[in-house]
């Protein structure tokens, strides 16, 4: 397969600003990205999109193509993935760039390694899929799950909505990997179509960087890991 691997690095992130460009273990966030993007051993074309100066000036120096800022419309907190992914796909077959599936990686995922990302790639081309997203366990069980309102009354969700869902195990999205057939991803408009296989990661290989606490988690982590390797 060849693939279209898409970094998405918006600026203007609310809960903490500039996020992709803070030093996480000593580089910039979208770097440690950037890294494994480049490790990877697979027929692909890496863009780059993103509003922000910084990010594109290292993208850049990494080879990898990020020809204009992504314009300010698509870079509004309201801007879904979809539409940015829409927009660099049309931008990548006016320019002749060859693939059939896309590969989308947000720089929010430190933890996520070249490892990660080609078990997922050997699910997705095993066949009897259109896509694959990598999920985690989530931390609660639904029945452990509450709303609490304004005035501090509890009301418990799994009871709300009829125990309609089977107690068990659940799992969610982790953001870290993404991918899917071109072809299924400009008809359906979602990165998880209806034949879609499941890719799991480690609760600590999964860390979504949202805010500062994700961040010191992040760079706990990684700083233990160079240590276990040295």
């Amino acid at each position: 397969m060849k693939y279209l691997t898409i970094i998405t690095a918006r600026s203007g992130s609310k809960r903490l600003p500039d996020k992709n460009i803070l030093k996480l273990a000593d580089r910039p966030l979208i770097e440690w990205t950037y890294i494994v993007a480049k490790d990877l051993k697979i027929d692909h074309t890496v863009v780059v999109s993103t509003n922000c100066s910084t990010s594109r000036k290292l993208a850049l120096e990494f080879g990898f193509i990020c020809d204009e800022l992504r314009p300010d419309n698509l870079s509004q907190d309201h801007t879904s993935s979809e539409e940015v992914i829409n927009y660099e796909i049309s931008k990548a077959i006016r320019n002749k760039v060859e693939f059939d599936s896309i590969l989308l990686l947000q720089p929010t995922s430190p933890l996520r390694t070249s490892g990660h990302i080609l078990q997922a790639i050997k699910i997705f081309e095993s066949g009897n899929c259109d896509a694959v997203q990598s999920y985690t366990l989530c931390e609660s069980p639904l029945e452990k799950i509450f709303q609490i309102n304004q005035h501090q009354l509890v009301k418990n969700i799994y009871e709300s909505i009829g125990n309609c869902f089977p107690k068990g195990t659940y799992h969610h999205t982790n953001g870290a990997i993404y991918l899917i057939k071109k072809d299924v991803f400009l008809q359906a408009q979602t990165f998880i179509p209806k034949k879609s296989k499941a890719y799991l990661m480690d609760r600590k290989d999964s860390i979504d960087i949202d805010e500062q606490l994700d961040f010191e988690i992040a760079e706990f982590l990684m700083r233990k890991n160079r240590l276990q390797v040295s």
